[in-house]
């Protein structure tokens, strides 16, 4: 659906508003953008109040975009079987650069529960990463019914949905075993005719535990430990709750029954309002597209968002917002050679856009994450540019997680900085804990200062539970560097390891050490993958014998045929060829665990 056209009249209804934790832009009267402001901070200050242990420091900015009608909203919807959605008043889209909300004032209150539910969801995404899905959906149920009273100085948060209740007295309840065990995959949460009953138990469960019972707040941290290190979902029940997973059932029934699933009251800053600084701004129509561009992109729809920003940029060439967001664009595309020069000339025109800087420092340390570390490393002058537009970026917007973390990768790879490096990682993780690729940045960190126990707590919980294999695969290296590292420090204890002769190299033989933990036998090769300290080694054989397999271990090791080692094993590899082009294995010599080559 291209993107509508408005007349000039409508040009000059555009307004951007500026409150303490938000952007609101919108073709809507700029008492309605206020409120929308207004209701979105006090929501925000609410949480700081009602949340167990929740964080509400957004690791990156919020926009709001708020469209006075449902036509002028519609051609910005969620596009489903071809067309777009009908009766949705608002949602939410999240992303590691910037978040954002859409919506319109054309259905009044009943936009508010989908984008407190969302954002309540992207708050949780940074406190909880990973709570179980009825926690997650429930902790947003509950506080998605937030609303406020006495003119803004309390609010009641968690009233009934009438729906939830008209489907808790419906019908009887899931077993509470099966509710809390579902996930994202789970026929609880993805069937359309049980969908109703997970979420409005899910609400009724969470609104039971952390606001009809006191003493039960604490026992969900309980149980959240109990699951997260392995324990079943019944006996963590048994002993986070105290009681069997029917009996917690029985409890919570009686506490629907019994209608006690009231709201709670909350207070609010005191003066919150008076506090409340907005500024606004009219903005022609040109400069709202650049934000509705960012709607298209981020609900998959590229090619339209290109359409609209090209026809933006043919009126006004230099558009810095337009520059940006076709930069945008592009490196989101993996053109980042195209966005930079648009960035860097939309930074030179808005030197006080925080959104434009960080952009253009992301796109930066994109360019150079991708050249390697060893390589990007050795570039004293692309590491000073760099570091140069995330100081920028950080001074106009302190909170940007992600711009805090590439400072701590950036200091990092220049060497001789290891201590800001490991506080500004530190600072990421605690603000932004379900980012598991600032857990191995900082692991790094703390390898390189020697703080082995540090890397290595911070590195198993990565290698049993990482969030993808990719992290998984990273903490192991990172995990078999650290023991290198260790041995290396305690060589003079196992000297008699180290002194191991091993074969001599021939002409154009090269040697890595790592672990040796699966091998591939197809038609046309055998392929042993070995995981160094820095990357993943592929090396390749036609024929097994070919290979000379050496043990200098203590324990005896079983041939080496067409099933992975079990456990990994330590091993020196021999090959000829380029290390990244899958070079030919020519031995392979199985080595003591605390090993290092010299």
């Amino acid at each position: 659906m291209a993107l509508t056209a408005t007349s000039s009249a409508a040009a000059e209804q555009w307004l951007r508003l500026r409150s303490p934790h938000f952007v609101v832009i919108g073709d809507a009267a700029e008492r309605e953008l206020r409120r929308v402001a207004d209701r979105v901070e006090g929501f925000r200050d609410g949480l700081v109040r009602a949340l167990p242990n929740a964080t509400v420091a957004m690791p990156v900015p919020m926009t709001i975009v708020v469209f006075a009608s449902d036509a002028a909203f519609t051609p910005f919807k969620p596009i489903v079987n071809g067309r777009p959605m009908d009766r949705i008043g608002g949602y939410f889209l999240n992303g590691e650069d910037a978040n954002y909300i859409a919506m319109t004032l054309a259905h009044g209150e009943a936009a508010y529960p989908t984008i407190l539910h969302e954002y309540t969801h992207a708050l949780l995404a940074e406190t909880l990463p990973n709570a179980p899905m009825w926690l997650h959906e429930g902790l947003a149920e509950v506080y998605s019914t937030y609303s406020e009273r006495a003119d803004g100085r309390t609010a009641i948060i968690g009233a009934a949905p009438p729906h939830h209740v008209r489907e808790l007295l419906g019908a009887p309840l899931l077993p509470l075993e099966l509710l809390m065990a579902a996930d994202a995959h789970s026929p609880l949460y993805n069937e359309a005719e049980r969908r109703g009953m997970f979420y409005a138990e899910a609400w009724a469960l969470v609104h039971y535990l952390l606001l009809g019972t006191p003493d039960r707040r604490g026992q969900v941290s309980d149980y959240l430990r109990l699951t997260d290190e392995g324990v079943t979902v019944p006996a963590a029940i048994r002993q986070a709750f105290g009681r069997d997973p029917k009996a917690l059932e029985a409890d919570l029934r009686e506490y629907a029954r019994l209608f006690a699933l009231n709201g709670v009251e909350v207070a609010l800053s005191p003066g919150r309002r008076q506090r409340l600084a907005m500024s606004s701004e009219r903005i022609p129509q040109a400069e709202a597209t650049t934000y509705t561009v960012e709607l298209l992109a981020r609900l998959g729809r590229p090619d339209e968002a290109r359409r609209a920003i090209d026809a933006v940029l043919a009126a006004a060439p230099d558009l810095p917002r337009g520059l940006a967001a076709l930069g945008r664009l592009h490196v989101r595309a993996g053109r980042v050679d195209e966005g930079l020069p648009l960035l860097a000339r939309a930074v030179e025109r808005l030197p006080t856009d925080a959104a434009a800087a960080a952009t253009y420092a992301r796109a930066l340390v994109d360019r150079l994450r991708a050249r390697g570390s060893r390589a990007a490393s050795e570039d004293v002058e692309e590491l000073a540019r760099v570091g140069r537009a995330l100081e920028t970026a950080a001074a106009l917007d302190p909170d940007d997680t992600f711009v805090i973390a590439m400072q701590g990768y950036v200091a990092l790879l220049a060497g001789g900085r290891l201590e800001p490096a490991r506080l500004l990682l530190e600072q990421a993780v605690r603000q932004s804990p379900a980012r598991q690729d600032y857990q191995l940045l900082l692991a790094q960190a703390l390898i390189e200062a020697r703080d082995y126990p540090g890397a290595q707590q911070l590195l198993e919980p990565l290698l049993a539970r990482g969030s993808q294999p990719r992290i998984r695969e990273q903490a192991g290296i990172l995990l078999a560097r650290a023991a290198d590292d260790a041995g290396l420090a305690a060589a003079a204890a196992s000297s008699s390891r180290q002194s191991l002769i091993l074969r001599s190299l021939e002409p154009g033989e090269s040697q890595v050490v790592g672990l040796f933990d699966r091998i591939e036998c197809r038609s046309d090769a055998v392929v042993l993958h070995i995981r160094t300290a820095d990357r993943a080694v592929q090396l390749r054989t036609t024929r097994l014998d070919d290979v000379d397999f050496i043990n200098y271990s203590d324990d005896p090791i079983a041939p080496v045929g067409c099933r992975n080692p079990d456990p990994p094993l330590r091993v020196v590899a021999t090959f000829r060829g380029p290390i990244d082009a899958a070079p030919e294995v020519v031995a392979i010599e199985i080595v003591p665990a605390d090993y290092t080559l010299r």
